[in-house]
């Protein structure tokens, strides 16, 4: 199909609220519209801002290769912690038990005796 053609053509309304309402039950994506339909992801979009029961979340725009770097680090730093964070949590975990185990063998309190509590 030219460009001319694609021009001339019209959707009907309820066309375009069915495909607004697949999109929005996520079982078809922007994409696939514009890419089945040969029509630009822009007017997908105006359909959904007009037909469409929720708006459409902001577009993230990303302005150069070191955001995505930017992105990319935060990313691996919020991995890093997290696995840091289970393995302070498991340490943690071990020494109370051990502090237990102490407890019910000697009967004494390390807790209290340490300062530990």
């Amino acid at each position: 199909m030219n460009k001319e053609e694609r021009k001339r053509r019209r959707f009907s309304e309820p066309l375009k609220r069915e495909l607004v309402g697949l999109i929005e039950a996520g079982q078809l994506t922007v994409k696939d519209v514009s890419i089945n339909y040969e029509v630009t992801s822009w007017n997908v979009r105006l359909w959904i801002k007009k037909y469409g029961k929720s708006p459409l979340p902001e577009r993230i725009i990303i302005q150069s290769s070191s955001e995505v770097n930017v992105v990319k680090d935060l990313k691996n730093q919020i991995n890093d912690l997290k696995l840091i964070l289970a393995d302070k949590t498991l340490e943690i975990h071990m020494i109370k038990s051990t502090i237990e185990l102490y407890r019910r063998q000697y009967g004494a309190d390390l807790e209290k005796k340490r300062g530990l509590s």
